[in-house]
Parts: structure tokens; C-alpha cells; sequence
């Protein structure tokens, strides 16, 4: 794979986008499904929906893919005529997923010779040392959402998890990822950066329970953890008030 091959991926996923404004056909009215969503949805269904329904979520999504779509075409203007080796791109991430276009913004890619190898994705932890299911939800959307999109994609690509305390414990875990993709093509090895293999097959068993809510499949899921304390339904949830 070339540079130019992977210039033209980036035309292409910038179509890509463009024509999921206003598309509809996915449950609430929605065009398309950010990685965030999915991760809140393997919280609790009924959840989500409240929180979509708080907020005017088709109109928001119209303007978003306009905006990044330009954020693609910006990275393209940006490549160097003649890249180095290895390179990491600030781009959204979009592809088509058993019928669902599935969209996230990670923290970027690493590209090598105009292929994708890696995919960062950084948050704040109180606990950086743990990989907890919800991370590995969305390790899942961005390699399925990836293998879906027009971007060439390595057989060994990886999805990266780096996490910190705070901001400042983050953006020194963040640089070194970064400095390490750059130069090495690997992440560190760190108590803090996660690695996940960005498998085509195993996101796609690990996310099929959870798309069948988006193609109306089946009635919501509620589950109970942590969130039900703010949740804007907890008073009138029947689980959320179970005891234990």
C-alpha cells in the first residue's frame, strides 16, 4: 500500500461521512452510532435513552459529520508529499459495521507506508493500571468501525488504551505512546497504556448482541452497576432500585 492509495482512503471516507447527514434508518432517528454510544449502551439501554432524549441528538449529528469531514480533509492537506515511515494523524474513524455506520474520534492513528497500525484512545482513571469492560467495549467499536472504513488496515494492528490519574500524568503517558509508535512502530510497555489486537472477527463477536439494539432486533436491555446513581431515571427504574 502507497501514500496515494492511502490518500485516496481519506477522499473516500470523507464521502463517507458526508453522505450520512440526515440518512435516519437506525434506531432514535439516528444516521449513524458514535463509539461512545455503544460504550454507554453496554452500560444500560434504557439509560442511553434518556440521555438521547435530553438532547436535540439527530439535529447535533448533522452538524458533527460536516465538522469532521473537514477535519479529514484537513489531514489530507497536511500529509507531507513525502511522509516519513511511520506517522500519527488526528482523524475520525468511520465504517459500516453489519449495516451500521459506527463513528469515533481517537486520540489518533499510527500510519506506517500508508497503512493503519495503531488506534490511541486516552482517558482520565482512577484506577490507569485496570482495563475495565466498558474500555474493552470500546476497543471493539473503533477496530470494527476500522476494518469497516475505506482506511488499509495491517493484519497486527492494535487498538491502545492509554490512561493517567490526571491530566498531567496522562499527557506524559500520552507522549511516550507517541514517541514510541513514532519510532518504533510498538507502544511502550507501561502499567498504564493498553493494548487490545484490533481483530476484525473477535470486535464483531464481542459487538453483535449490542448492534441488534440499533437495527431494532430487540426491546432494550436494563442493567444495573454504578451509573443508576445518576441516572436521570433512577427514581422511577424498577432494577436500579433493587437491593444490593
Amino acid at each position: 500500500m502507497s501514500w496515494e492509495s492511502f490518500r485516496y482512503a481519506l477522499d473516500e471516507l470523507r464521502v463517507l461521512l458526508e453522505s450520512l447527514r440526515g440518512r435516519g434508518g437506525l434506531r432514535n432517528g439516528l444516521s449513524y452510532v458514535r463509539v461512545s454510544d455503544i460504550v454507554e449502551q453496554s452500560r444500560c439501554e434504557r439509560r442511553l435513552e434518556a440521555i438521547m432524549a435530553a438532547e436535540r441528538v439527530v439535529d447535533e449529528r448533522v452538524r458533527e459529520v460536516a465538522l469532521l469531514a473537514e477535519v479529514v480533509l484537513g489531514a489530507r492537506r497536511r500529509l507531507p508529499e513525502k511522509p516519513p515511515q511511520r506517522v500519527i494523524l488526528s482523524l475520525p474513524i468511520v465504517g459500516e459495521v453489519v449495516g451500521i455506520p459506527i463513528v469515533g474520534r481517537p486520540r489518533g492513528i499510527l500510519v506506517e507506508e500508508g497503512i493503519v497500525k495503531a488506534v490511541v484512545y486516552a482517558s482520565i482513571s482512577s484506577r490507569p493500571s485496570r482495563l475495565y469492560e466498558q474500555d474493552r467495549v470500546r476497543g471493539y467499536a473503533f477496530c470494527a468501525a476500522l476494518h469497516g472504513s475505506p482506511l488499509p488496515v495491517a493484519g497486527d494492528a492494535v487498538y491502545v488504551h492509554v490512561k493517567g490519574v490526571n491530566k498531567h500524568d496522562l499527557a506524559e503517558a500520552v507522549e511516550e505512546v507517541r514517541v514510541s509508535l513514532e519510532e518504533n512502530g510498538q507502544p511502550p510497555m507501561h502499567p498504564h497504556v493498553h493494548v487490545l489486537a484490533c481483530d476484525r472477527d473477535a470486535s464483531l463477536r464481542a459487538l453483535e448482541p449490542l448492534l441488534a439494539y440499533w437495527l431494532g432486533l430487540r426491546d432494550v436491555i436494563v442493567r444495573r452497576g454504578p451509573w443508576c446513581r445518576d441516572c436521570p431515571l433512577r427514581d422511577d427504574c424498577l432494577e436500579a432500585q433493587q437491593p444490593g
